[in-house]
């Protein structure tokens, strides 16, 4: 199924986009603070501490919010007429009204029936105004490309803007909310709702300049056109399915449970709900930037992986007795793990959280086609809505009506409790999360190249110190981005792949091949897709020695026809050369006969010659083995036969320490005998000291009589290398690379 994406070219400009994201940004960045206010943990601890409403209420309260969502369909062609962004202004003036009336009114005076009719208008208000239209706001003035990286900056400012409030409220609450603090959050509630209606009018309406060039005429958004939207749209099907199990797969009622059945103090869960901020804070810094370079597929995969392994830890949290605080010099042991174990679930859980709501929210948007995206996403939403209302509910009744009876078991010495609702977070969570795991697999993959292991190497291999450097990417100096590709081709993390494609288009030669070279051992299938687009590119000829030598170190075999070619004669020798030794690396059988003809060519210049043979050693071509030992000793005297000797001694089994003893200043033949002098006297034996000799003395005959009395057979599958090397050194004339080749093998086998 293709999927159309970027259906708003031309109606926005770069620039227009960039200010409209800056505005959204500015506009959200109090949203998530006001709904913990109103409807989120801060209003449960109201309702518990100060109103003192049972669990059920609180939950009937929170479960009846989110059906206000079905009265999104009889609006959305309303929205329309009216404007998607004047109706976000005027939805925010009553989200406000509806906060003054809270603000004002005597706590005596705000029974259940008067809370919950000041909730639903507020609730009315943000489902009709922001619910209806935000995110297809938000679609229109974005790309796929930025999509990702836009919502972690916009999630990572309004989640900096509450981290603040949030130490301020965990120190301003103490113990229990009382009716003056929840009253002061309300202050600061209205704060965040003028700045929202000041932004609102200044995000661009896509919608309307689409309608200005093509007119729709307005339909009622009846019965027929809704089953229409739900059978076309592809967001209504799969991804509406995974994301539904993800809403419901959670304890929307945690801070309820922490003060009603395990007694935790409100300025312990204060700091929870500020770990939870704070884990958010610092992931956003990096999860856009791996959800646009690896794709939401392996992303999310992966923050599954990580749920289920940290879920466990909820069986260390134990329950306070009433009335005791949690000030640090007040806890016993068990109490200083709670501490702790709540601490790093809120750091950890709101990192894994804000993941996933990226995740999720990438493939939402990728799902939605600008033709139908009002409606569809308004339909997504009232399905989430029913699940959030679901899960809320059960979390109410789970609370009181199950594990509140059922009280809290210890065992373990105290060390491990279990309670009902333990039970959920720790064994049916991460059972909803295993299914999940396998149903996102089934989801399309944007970035094919990567895979779930992709993002385990984006989160554990210096991100931060990844996404700091990729700075310099632009920076003015070649030296700073010469050196920043080099670096980047020794980082082993994924989020580089971006930065060194980038810099394969920098205007400097040096940067480019640095790029070009770093993509190579970057072990990424992008990489080779890049490095195969760029050798087919005829005026990128000059990097294409580079290319190919890249392309032999990710073994990228879809390059090998293209390889191939440039085998020919038509080419430098220099890209010939490169070449053959990326095919030698790809281990392709299939080229065997290609490069050994490129051999055979009499006028090869000694480096591809050394080139070609390294490449047929490398594919193991023992067919081929006479064409290549001739090959060897025309590179006599040559610099390519040093690095050939150490080849055909990993190919032929012996030993080739002495390679690596030698001084640069020896010829490979005194390097050879100086190593076999050094030995101890102990293991030189007759043949061995007659072989120094030969070999000092460079005496071919003595050579041959020596070879005559010896069996190269060694192993089997060696035996056609062995005669054919024995056989081409009876036949020289004259000392040669082979004659000491042959020579090694002997002093490896005594």
């Amino acid at each position: 199924m293709t999927l159309p994406r970027d259906e708003n070219s031309g109606l926005l400009t770069e620039k227009e986009q960039k200010d409209g994201q800056r505005t959204a940004l500015l506009f959200n960045l109090f949203g998530q603070f006001i709904q913990f206010i109103v409807l989120g943990q801060f209003l449960q601890l109201f309702a518990s501490d100060v109103l003192g409403m049972e669990p059920k209420r609180i939950a009937t309260i929170l479960s009846i919010i989110p059906l206000m969502l079905f009265l999104r369909i009889f609006i959305i062609e309303r929205v329309r007429k009216i404007g998607r962004v004047k109706l976000l202004v005027w939805a925010n003036v009553i989200r406000l009204l509806s906060i003054v009336v809270l603000l004002v009114l005597p706590i005596a005076w705000i029974s259940f029936s008067v809370l919950i009719t000041v909730l639903v208008i507020f609730s009315l208000a943000h489902q009709f105004g922001m619910g209806t239209v935000w995110q297809p706001l938000l679609r229109d003035i974005t790309t796929v490309k930025d999509r990702g990286q836009f919502f972690s900056r916009m999630r990572l400012a309004f989640t900096l803007v509450n981290t603040v409030i949030l130490v301020a409220i965990s120190i301003f609450v103490g113990e229990r909310v009382t009716a003056f603090s929840y009253k002061v959050l309300l202050v600061l509630g209205i704060l965040g709702l003028i700045n929202s209606i000041f932004w609102a009018s200044k995000i661009p309406d896509v919608e309307s300049r689409r309608q200005s060039r093509t007119p729709i005429k307005p339909k009622r958004l009846g019965f027929q056109r809704f089953i229409k939207t739900c059978k076309e749209s592809p967001l209504l099907r799969k991804p509406l399915v995974i994301i539904s199990l993800f809403q419901v797969a959670v304890m929307p009622m945690m801070v309820v449970y922490f003060r009603k059945i395990l007694h935790i103090p409100a300025d312990l869960v204060s700091v929870y709900l500020l770990m939870i901020t704070l884990g958010s804070a610092i992931s956003f810094l990096i999860w856009g930037k791996i959800a646009d370079a690896i794709g939401f597929q392996p992303m999310l995969k992966g923050l599954l992986v990580l749920n289920i392994v940290i879920a466990p830890l909820f069986l260390l949290v134990a329950p306070f007795d009433q009335g005791v605080g949690a000030m640090v010099g007040s806890i016993d042991i068990t109490h200083a793990i709670t501490w702790l174990t709540l601490i790093f679930l809120g750091l950890a859980g709101g990192a894994l959280a804000s993941g996933s709501g990226i995740a999720m929210t990438t493939i939402q948007h990728y799902h939605v086609r600008a033709k139908d995206s009002l409606e569809s996403m308004n339909i997504f939403d009232i399905v989430m809505g029913l699940m959030t209302a679901g899960a809320m509910f059960f979390s109410g009744y789970l609370i009181e009506e199950i594990a509140l009876p059922a009280g809290v078991t210890s065992t373990l010495g105290g060390f491990i409790h279990f309670d009902w609702v333990k039970v959920f977070l720790v064994g049916v969570i991460p059972a909803v999360h295993l299914c999940l795991f396998f149903l996102v697999g089934r989801l399309p993959n944007t970035r094919p190249a990567y895979a779930m292991d992709d993002f385990f190497g984006s989160l554990f291999n210096s991100p931060v110190r990844t996404l700091m450097a990729q700075r310099n990417t632009f920076h003015t100096d070649e030296r700073v981005r010469v050196d920043l590709a080099r670096w980047l081709g020794h980082s082993e993390n994924p989020l580089a792949i971006d930065s060194l494609i980038e810099l394969t288009r920098d205007p400097s030669y040096d940067v480019k091949v640095e790029a070009v070279r770093s993509l190579g051992l970057s072990h990424s299938t992008e990489a080779g897709e890049v490095l195969l687009d760029i050798i087919k590119d005829g005026k990128k000829q000059h990097l294409v020695d580079h290319v190919a030598w890249a392309l032999g170190e990710l073994r990228y075999v879809e390059a090998v026809p293209q390889l191939v070619e440039r085998l020919s004669p038509d080419f430098p020798f220099r890209i010939r050369a490169m070449a053959a030794r990326a095919l030698g690396r790809m281990g392709d059988p299939s080229t065997i006969e290609p490069i050994a003809e490129t051999l055979r060519d009499p006028d090869v210049i000694p480096h591809l010659r050394s080139s070609c043979v390294k490449a047929l050693i490398s594919l193991n071509a023992h067919d081929e083995a006479e064409l290549v030992f001739v090959s060897f000793d025309l590179l006599d005297n040559r610099y390519e036969s040093f690095e050939l000797m150490a080849a055909f001694s990993e190919w032929m089994g012996a030993s080739a320490e002495w390679l690596l003893r030698k001084k640069p200043e020896q010829s490979m033949r005194e390097g050879f005998v100086s190593y076999l002098n050094e030995q101890p006297k102990s293991v030189i034996k007759k043949e061995k000291a007659e072989l120094i000799e030969v070999v000092k003395n460079s005496d071919l005959e003595a050579l041959k009589r020596l070879v005559g009395r010896r069996n190269l057979l060694g192993h089997e599958k060696m035996e056609v290398l062995y005669q054919s090397l024995k056989a081409h050194v009876t036949e020289l004339s004259e000392w040669g690379p082979t004659a000491l080749l042959i020579s090694m093998i002997i002093a490896s086998e005594d």
